[in-house]
């Protein structure tokens, strides 16, 4: 899982789409996010509704008991290894997503797979495959048969 990630939304889309809550936010996209930065995160206040709260970017297992600063870098799972690392495996084996974004929504949604790359400007089908975190064959022949 790579560690980076863009953020485009602004507030009329967050509270059209994802219905948060809460008091108008001055959204800036940023396109470059890269682990411990902090980001905008919707999660669930203490009613159930939707709250938009800024997070730092990453992943802190709940055993963890020393500071942010003495943490490794917990953004980088590997495949193979992701369910038995201790790093990973709780987060791993949860019922949330590691990223949700926009471009996986558009994807789960249409399986449009053109439609992601465009939206990112990848050059490569091969980067928007990665950044999504799908099988590279069927995500092939999908963007083969798309028409843009």
């Amino acid at each position: 899982m790579c560690g980076w990630f863009t953020q485009r939304y602004t507030w009329s889309e967050v509270l059209q789409f994802l219905r948060v809550f809460g008091p108008a936010r001055n959204l800036q996209p940023h396109y470059n996010i890269a682990p411990t930065m902090t980001v905008d995160v919707i999660r669930l206040d203490e009613s159930g509704n939707r709250e938009l709260v800024p997070m730092r970017w990453g992943l802190i297992p709940a055993w963890w008991v020393k500071s942010l600063k003495e943490i490794t870098a917990t953004f980088n799972a590997r495949a193979e290894s992701v369910a038995d690392k201790p790093m990973f495996r709780d987060a791993f084996k949860a019922t949330h997503s590691l990223r949700r974004t926009k471009a996986s929504i558009i994807y789960k949604q249409t399986g449009n797979l053109r439609a992601v790359q465009i939206l990112f400007g990848h050059t490569k089908i091969e980067s928007t495959v990665r950044y999504l975190g799908v099988d590279i064959e069927d995500a092939l022949a999908l963007a083969e048969g798309t028409e843009v």
